[in-house]
């Protein structure tokens, strides 16, 4: 084999090796390209199921925020009736411990009277002693 024929057969298998290379490199690129779309089919499935949860979610929320917000309400209302009754037994109180007040006023005014009446009898009695 004469030094020409070496370098054409290593030309040639040079030649087939990047031939070779250009191959793979086609395949490795169908291959990314398949791998890129299986990617993003699956970034799309997944973002559509976390968006349902997302969606789902925020509706339990809401409906827990509502079930919350009513028995607030709910119970707000049972102290304000609470409070209210409460107030309208101490009005009521009050209102007897002033008519109470207002009876034993007339009372003392009346016992009052009385001693005075049986003090000036005391005195006129006494004075009638002394004369």
């Amino acid at each position: 084999m004469t030094n020409e024929e070496f370098q054409r057969l290593v030309l040639e298998k040079l030649l087939s090796l990047e031939q070779g290379q250009v191959g793979l490199d086609k395949k490795v690129d169908a291959v990314e390209l398949k791998l890129t779309e299986k990617i993003d089919a699956v970034e799309t499935k997944l973002t559509e199921k976390i968006d349902a949860v997302e969606t789902k979610l925020n509706a339990k929320i809401d409906a827990v925020e509502t079930r919350l917000t009513e028995k607030i309400e709910y119970y707000g209302q049972i102290q304000q009736d609470d409070v209210k009754g409460i107030l309208e037994l101490m009005n009521n109180k009050l209102d007897r411990v002033v008519a109470n007040q207002a009876t034993q006023g007339e009372s003392i005014n009346i016992l009052a009277l009385r001693q005075l009446q049986l003090e000036a009898k005391v005195a006129a009695l006494e004075k009638a002693k002394i004369v």
